[in-house]
C-alpha cells in the first residue's frame, strides 16, 4: 500500500518497479497483482492490467476490488458478459471477508451503476431498471436516476410492443449476433485477428446496427493499421448508441 501511495503522489514509475520486484519476491500475494492492475491502467496498457487483475483473482478468487475492475476493464472493450459476470461476483462477496484480509474495498453505488449500464446496453431494460430501483436506496438524491428510470419504463413499454408478431419484425436472431460477437471479442483476445473479424463482419451482416460488433471490428481495423476504416467503423458506432460510454476508453 506503500508503494502504491507513491504513484498516487505521481511517481508511477517507481511505484511500478517496486512492485514489479515485490511480485517476484511474493507472486502469490493478490494485493500487489491488483495494485499493478491499477497502475497499468492508468498509464493505459489495458492488457497488462486485465493480466494482473487476473492474476490476482488466481491467488484469490474472492477478491472483490479485483472482480471490480476486471468488470470495469470488460465492459469498457465491449464484453458485457463478463463484465456482469466479474461485478456479480464483486456484489457477492461478503465485504468482512475483504476487511479480513485487509483488502481494498469496492463501492456499492459505483458498482450498481455500472451494472445498470451494462444491462440496458444489452437491451435488459426490466434488469436494469431494477437496479436503478437497488441504487436509489442506497443513495440520496436521486433525481437523475428518478428521469432516467422514466425513460427506460418507455423502453421497456415499446420493448413489449415489438415482441408482438409483425411483418415489419427483425429479420435476424439477436441472440446469434451476440453470439457472434463474443466468438469475435475471444478470437481477438486470443490474437486471431482474422478470425474476430470475421465474427464480427458476420454479425453486421445480420444486423448492421449492433454498436457492440461496430466498435468491436473498429478495434481489430486498428489492431491491423486500417485506421481510416477504424475511425469511420468507431463514428459509426457512436451514432448508432452514443449512449455507451464504453466507445471511449
Amino acid at each position: 500500500l506503500c508503494i502504491f501511495e507513491r504513484a498516487k503522489q505521481g511517481d508511477i514509475t517507481t511505484a511500478m518497479e517496486e512492485l514489479q520486484k515485490a511480485s517476484s519476491l511474493v507472486p502469490k500475494n493478490p494485493v500487489i497483482h491488483y495494485y499493478l492492475g491499477i497502475i497499468y491502467c492508468t498509464k493505459g496498457n489495458l492488457d497488462a492490467g486485465e493480466t494482473e487483475f487476473r492474476k490476482a483473482l488466481m491467488c484469490d478468487p474472492r477478491f472483490a476490488a479485483a472482480h471490480w475492475e476486471l468488470g470495469k476493464l470488460r465492459y469498457f472493450r465491449g464484453d458485457l458478459d463478463r463484465c456482469l459476470m466479474e461485478i456479480g461476483q464483486a456484489e457477492s462477496i461478503n465485504p468482512t471477508y475483504g476487511e479480513g484480509r485487509q483488502y481494498p474495498g469496492i463501492d456499492l453505488i459505483k458498482v450498481k451503476a455500472l451494472k445498470a449500464d451494462a444491462l440496458e446496453y444489452r437491451g435488459e431494460y426490466v434488469k436494469a431498471y431494477e437496479t436503478y430501483e437497488e441504487l436509489c436506496k442506497l443513495r440520496k438524491g436521486n433525481a437523475a436516476y428518478l428521469e432516467h428510470m422514466a425513460y427506460l419504463q418507455k423502453e421497456i413499454r415499446k420493448d413489449q410492443k415489438g415482441k408482438r408478431p409483425s411483418k415489419k419484425g427483425p429479420q435476424f436472431d439477436p441472440e446469434e449476433v451476440e453470439a457472434l460477437v463474443q466468438k469475435g471479442i475471444s478470437a481477438y483476445e486470443d490474437g486471431d485477428l482474422d478470425e474476430a473479424k470475421s465474427n464480427f463482419e458476420q454479425a453486421l451482416q445480420m444486423n448492421p446496427n449492433s454498436a457492440l460488433a461496430t466498435i468491436n471490428l473498429s478495434s481489430v481495423q486498428e489492431a491491423q493499421g486500417d485506421l481510416n476504416n477504424a475511425v469511420a467503423s468507431c463514428q459509426k458506432a457512436i451514432t448508432l448508441d452514443p449512449r455507451y460510454d464504453g466507445l471511449v476508453y
